[in-house]
């Protein structure tokens, strides 16, 4: 028999209305904690997700994430 504990009772977002962009996730509860905020450059591309650092070209594809380069 498998259990789930689950440590927060709820999930919430932050969002950036004006920019139609998600800036936050937070869990409420017992074990509150913020699972990630994230950051994006001027074209609206995830430039950080409080676990990954991104980077992209002008065309708007991914060139870096994980310390890792793409071409």
């Amino acid at each position: 028999m498998f259990r789930i504990l689950c440590h927060f009772d709820n999930l919430s977002k932050k969002d950036n209305t004006a920019l139609n962009r998600l800036t936050s996730v937070n869990g409420s509860g017992a074990a509150a904690k913020s699972y990630s905020s994230f950051d994006y450059d001027t074209r609206g591309n995830i430039t950080n997700n409080s676990h990954v650092e991104m980077s992209y070209n002008l065309a708007n594809q991914m060139t870096a994430a994980l310390g890792k380069s793409y071409t």
